[in-house]
This record gives C-alpha cells, structure tokens and sequence, in this order.
C-alpha cells in the first residue's frame, strides 16, 4: 500500500512538472531562435538550456521553500493566487473585445474573416457544403 502512495505521489509531481517546464511548447521557439545555426551549434544550443533548466530546478528544490519562508508567505498562499491568476485569465477569454476596424481598404479584414468562416463551417465556394 505504501509502495502505490509513492507511486502516485512521483507520478503526480511528474506530471505537474512535464505541465509546467512545457517542453513541446518550447520546441518551435527553439527552432526559430536556431535558425541559422549548425547542426553542432544547434545541440550545444540545446544542451546548454537543458543545463540551465536542471540547475534552476535543483536550486528551486534546495532553496525553494526558505525562499517562501523568507518572503514571510505559505505554499496555501501561492496556490490561492495561482487559482486567482488562472480564473481570472479563463474569465478574459471568455469575454469578447471588440476591436475597432483599422483595415487601410475598409474591407480585406472582413472579407477574409468571412472566407476562415466559411472555410470552418467546410462551405465550398459555390455555396455546396462539403469538399
């Protein structure tokens, strides 16, 4: 039984961590930062941001809760404010904000809104649905 609580408990930290670090998020900025490098360049490009990214971690891990400690704050406190900043970004995408039409022409934003439309419904051009 102890042996599946720490399971989970690992399994449940990688994951957050896996969340967190993003790393296929990070994959096209690497790409684009990289773009005229070498194949050499490009994996000591990469080695080093996996470096960095270890010692942040393992400095987080020794020092992170005399950190919080040392602000004067609780990990309880972090994670109201987490929740907060989350609910609040939710909250702004569900929204919607008007932009006000600064199309030189007058109308090529509206024209191409309406094409992404009728692409998205899957209209074809003669106004038949479907391919």
């Amino acid at each position: 039984m102890m042996e599946s609580t720490l399971w989970s408990d690992y399994s449940e930290f990688g994951i957050g961590l896996f969340a967190i670090m993003a790393p296929f998020a990070t994959i096209p900025l690497l790409l684009s930062e990289t773009a005229g490098f070498t194949a050499a360049q490009r994996r000591l490009a990469i080695l080093t941001e996996i470096v960095a990214a270890c010692i942040m971690l393992s400095l987080m891990v020794v020092l992170g809760e005399w950190l919080i400690v040392s602000l004067g704050t609780t990990i309880a406190s972090f994670q109201i404010a987490g929740g907060l900043v989350i609910g609040l970004v939710g909250l702004s995408m569900m929204g919607t904000i008007v932009m006000p039409d600064t199309d030189s022409d007058g109308d090529g934003g509206r024209a191409f809104a309406h094409a992404c439309r009728r692409c998205a419904a899957g209209a074809s051009n003669d106004g038949r649905s479907g391919p």
